[in-house]
């Protein structure tokens, strides 16, 4: 699995608050970006806090994920370049199982 950043789990945060319409999600994650980008918290306060945001956000590293707006999720073992956008693999997360199981493309873009 590929090692994602912070910034990648606040996003993925913000996605879901935009998709599930929950203004309290949206603003708890406003918050916690205010709050790691603060130098009054301690280290390891920041620590524990990231470690909770990495474990909320589960991929799967056998799929990736391009820049298309539809159809984006990609097995790694079919192609590692999206033919639409052309987006490559190596500069791209994995899938979210969430989004797989969801709009069920386990196979959908082979």
């Amino acid at each position: 699995m590929k090692t994602h950043t912070i910034n990648d789990y606040i996003i993925a945060l913000t996605d879901l608050a935009e998709q599930i319409g929950d203004d309290r999600l949206a603003y708890a994650v406003d918050q916690f970006r205010v709050l790691l980008n603060s130098s009054d918290l301690p280290n390891d306060l920041i620590s524990n806090m990231k470690s909770y945001a990495a474990k909320s956000v589960k991929t799967l590293d056998t799929h990736w994920d391009c820049e298309c707006k539809e159809r984006y999720i990609h097995s790694k073992a079919d192609r590692t370049t999206c033919p639409i956008c052309g987006t490559e693999e190596a500069d791209s997360t994995d899938s979210r199982i969430n989004e797989m199981t969801e709009c069920n493309m386990f196979q959908a873009n082979k």
